[in-house]
C-alpha cells in the first residue's frame, strides 16, 4: 500500500498561498513562518491521510474536503487517489468561487 498520496496545487490556489503569506508577513514575519509550518504539517498529514479532513458543508461531496490551518480553511478534492489543492479560505469568509 503506498503511504503518500501525491498532492497538487491549482494556480488560484497557489494564489490564494502567496495573498495569505503576504499579509501575514506585513504583520508579523514570525506568525508567517509559524503558519506556514503548521501548513507544511497538515498536508503531510493530509499526504499520508487523504480523507482526514472534514466534507464541505457548502458543497455536501464526498470527494470535496477541507483541512483547518490556523484561522484557514484548505480546500481540496481527493479524487483517484490524488489531492487536489483547489484554494484557502479564511475561516470567516464565504468560499467565494471553487470549483
Amino acid at each position: 500500500m503506498d503511504s503518500e498520496t501525491e498532492i497538487i496545487w491549482r494556480s488560484e490556489a497557489q494564489e490564494d498561498l502567496r495573498d495569505i503569506l503576504h499579509y501575514l508577513s506585513r504583520s508579523s514575519l514570525r506568525y508567517m513562518q509559524e503558519w506556514g509550518e503548521l501548513l507544511d504539517h497538515k498536508l503531510a498529514l493530509l499526504a499520508s491521510f487523504p480523507e482526514m479532513g472534514r466534507m464541505v458543508p457548502e458543497k455536501d461531496t464526498e470527494f470535496f474536503r477541507e483541512i483547518i490551518v490556523g484561522k484557514y480553511r484548505v480546500l481540496y478534492i481527493y479524487l483517484n487517489n490524488l489531492i487536489t489543492i483547489v484554494g484557502i479560505r479564511h475561516s470567516a469568509s464565504d468560499l467565494g468561487r471553487i470549483r
